[in-house]
C-alpha cells in the first residue's frame, strides 16, 4: 500500500505539471502522519518537488519502531515481527522514510512531536535528522492528540508555513 501511495503522488505531480506547466520548479508538497511518510518517500526520489513540509511523519526507523509502545500502525508491525522475526526488515527497508530523507536536498520544514502514541518520536526525528538539505524543525509538544496549547502551536505552524511556501 505504501509504495502505491508514493506512486500515486508521482502520478499527481506528472498530471499537475502536464496541465499547469508554469508550476514546474515551484511545487510544494506537504503531508501529515501517514501522508508525511508518503511525502518523504516521494520527495526522496523525485526532483520535481521544490519545497516540503511534513508533520509527525511516519514510516521510519523500523528497528526502533519495533521497541516503542504504540497504538499506531507500528503495533501491527510489532505483532507481525513477533511471529516472523527480523526477515521483515528486508522488505521494510525499502519503505523507510529515514532512508529516503538522506536524498532530500530541498528546503524542508519538519514538525516533530516530543511525545506521540501513534507515530513514535524516534521515527519522526530519524527522518528530520537524515534530511540532507536545508531543514527546519518545528517542535510540537505532542502529536495525534489534543493537549494544552495545541491551538496556539497549530496557529504558529500555519503562520510559519505561509511564509515557507512563498517562493
Amino acid at each position: 500500500v505504501i509504495g502505491g501511495c508514493v506512486e500515486d503522488t508521482w502520478l499527481a505531480l506528472s498530471a499537475m505539471i502536464e496541465f499547469f506547466p508554469e508550476l514546474k520548479g515551484r511545487i510544494g508538497l506537504l503531508g501529515l502522519s501517514f501522508g508525511g511518510g508518503i511525502a518523504i518517500l516521494a520527495a526522496g526520489f523525485d526532483h520535481r518537488i521544490a519545497r516540503l513540509h511534513v508533520n509527525v511523519p511516519s514510516f521510519a526507523a523500523y528497528p526502533e519502531r519495533m521497541k516503542v509502545k504504540t497504538i499506531g500502525s507500528a503495533a501491527a508491525l510489532q505483532n507481525y515481527h513477533a511471529i516472523h522475526g527480523n526477515r521483515i526488515f528486508a522488505v521494510l527497508d525499502y519503505y523507510d522514510a529515514a532512508h529516503a530523507a538522506k536524498n532530500i536536498k530541498i528546503p524542508t520544514l519538519c514538525a516533530c512531536a516530543t511525545r506521540d502514541e501513534v507515530v513514535s518520536p524516534e521515527s519522526q526525528f530519524a527522518i528530520y535528522n537524515n534530511l540532507s538539505g536545508r531543514k527546519e524543525l518545528f517542535l510540537l509538544d505532542a502529536g495525534h492528540c489534543n493537549y494544552p496549547g495545541k491551538n496556539e502551536q497549530d496557529n504558529k505552524l500555519l503562520t510559519r508555513l505561509n511564509l515557507f511556501f512563498k517562493f
